[in-house]
This record gives structure tokens, sequence and C-alpha cells, in this order.
């Protein structure tokens, strides 16, 4: 699943794409996926000093959960809301910079939003904000401008 929205900064897309899975589980809900983020409006100059890429992070959704379990059944967590918080170990969990910048990871909240209509103008938004490591601060939400969002159990 995937699409854009546009970037903070006007003229420019910020794209997505993540994959997701559910699985039930005797313990629970286990989720798993990744998501890649790319706002082509924020430039950020290389590391070493040769070009510019976009602001680009990456996500490991078992992380976000840190690899337990969610109460309940994968029909009841079907919310498609993903949030880095400590986890009971103590173990901070991160998005961090595509490529590596040589900067910390940091905090990440993702809520994308399936209006349960397909097509981009049919109202699925997507959201993230991020906290601490190279993007601290960043915020970013709109409806689809493209792409399509698809939220529910397989």
């Amino acid at each position: 699943m995937g699409g854009w929205i546009p970037s903070i900064n006007e003229g420019y897309r910020a794209t997505f794409g993540f994959t997701s899975h559910c699985e039930d589980t005797a313990d629970g809900a286990v989720l798993t996926g990744d998501i890649q983020y790319v706002d082509h409006g924020v430039i950020i100059p290389n590391a070493k000093g040769k070009g510019n890429h976009p602001m680009a992070i990456h996500m490991n959704i078992t992380d976000f959960y840190a690899g337990e379990p969610l109460s309940g059944s994968c029909k009841d967590n079907d919310d498609a809301i993903f949030h880095g918080a400590a986890g009971t170990d103590g173990r901070l969990v991160a998005y961090c910079p595509q490529p590596s910048t040589g900067s910390d990871c940091g905090l990440a909240l993702v809520v994308v939003i399936d209006t349960g209509n397909n097509g981009a103008s049919k109202g699925d938004t997507f959201s993230i904000g991020l906290s601490g490591g190279a993007f601290g601060g960043y915020r970013n939400t709109g409806p689809l401008g493209g792409g399509n969002i698809t939220v529910g159990t397989p």
C-alpha cells in the first residue's frame, strides 16, 4: 500500500509505502511489516559532501510493538496506528534516516486512515510525527493526493 501527500514544503510530494501483516496467535495479534517515507521537499545535505537527497526514513512495524502480541485479534487491531514508545524492557523503538547520515534514530508516530473507499480523492489520510534523532520535530499530515490505503485483515 502506498501513495503520496503534499510535502511540508509547497510544490513537492511526500511519498510513502508500507506493508503490514497481522497474524492471530494464542497470545494475541502479532503485527509485522515495514514503512518507508520520503519527503521530496525536504532536502538533506549528503554526509560526505557529495550532493543532496530528500529526507527518507525507514520504520519496522514489528519494532513498534517490541515483537509483543497485541491484546485481542487482528480484527480488533486494524486501526493502523503505529507508534514508537519505550518497550517494557527499556528499549526505544525507532525510525532511522535512509541512507544513514550518521545521525541518531528517533521515535515515530504514524497514523493511516482508510475510509473504505478506493482512490486517492476518497478521504484516506496519512500522518507522521517524529521526535528525537535526525528529524525530530518533523510533522506532516494530509489526505492522499495519489495512491490508496487499505487497512484490514486478509
